[in-house]
């Protein structure tokens, strides 16, 4: 199965943007497909090519101006550019990026990378019966949609065909709209979760919930597969924000 990776980043000047990029640049090996990366400027960024440059070089760039709408900005090119493709595409984007250092928003990133990325047989074994699949499954309402479900931090994998098949190019045109998008196009019933189901978003937005619930629910997620002799994809925990690898331990 042929695997494209279509991206957006906000290349905040913070610099939390780059944990994402590195994120995803540790697993790159997996796409043997496109690698479409959006890049949203404005005067608060950095470039482009700073961003082409944390890749190694190695993805399509297109760089959009930053204008309000977040994701939206560069979503629907993003999916129109690879429907013309065969196999499963991964969305992701540069979570925690705006976020200061300590926030949630990085160890959800850190699950939601390790739980898409790490194992590519579980990705396979999910679409292979399932048309699309992601981390934190959530039947919470997004902002005004009306999607049935979502991936609450908008990482997902979905096989292109199955899209081709729908009204693929029909999304919520607020900032939600990426986020929304797997509960527009398809029922939760042809969804799979590759890490923990009923991942309401209120909750993770709370620390004390990622400490109690969620890290030590992923140790076990990854204990499974350690046990049977599947190893991820990276193995560097220095990827991993400082509280995500105390907690996890």
């Amino acid at each position: 199965m042929k695997r494209h990776l279509v991206m957006h980043v906000y290349p905040k000047s913070s610099g939390m943007w780059r944990r994402a990029v590195r994120h995803v640049r540790a697993r790159l090996s997996q796409f043997t497909g496109r690698r479409l990366v959006s890049v949203a400027v404005d005067t608060s960024t950095d470039r482009a090519a700073d961003v082409c440059s944390e890749f190694g070089g190695e993805v399509e760039i297109r760089e959009v101006h930053n204008d309000g709408r977040q994701e939206m900005v560069s979503f629907p090119w993003l999916m129109e550019s690879i429907m013309s493709e065969s196999g499963a595409v991964f969305y992701c984007h540069s979570k925690g990026c705006t976020h200061a250092e300590g926030a949630p928003s990085h160890l959800w990133r850190d699950a939601m990378t390790a739980a898409c990325l790490d194992y590519p047989q579980l990705v396979e074994f999910a679409l292979a019966r399932k048309h699309i699949a992601g981390a934190f499954r959530s039947t919470m309402q997004v902002g005004l949609s009306k999607a049935s479900f979502h991936f609450a931090g908008t990482f997902w994998w979905a096989n292109i065909t199955a899209l081709s098949t729908r009204q693929w190019d029909r999304w919520d045109e607020d900032f939600w709209g990426a986020e929304s998008y797997p509960g527009i196009v398809f029922s939760p019933w042809e969804s799979a979760c590759l890490f923990f189901d009923r991942g309401e978003t209120a909750h993770l937005y709370q620390l004390d919930f990622w400490r109690s619930t969620i890290c030590p629910a992923f140790r076990t997620w990854r204990n499974e597969f350690s046990q049977r002799g599947i190893r991820p994809l990276a193995e560097d925990c220095e990827l991993y924000h400082p509280l995500f690898r105390e907690w996890i331990r």
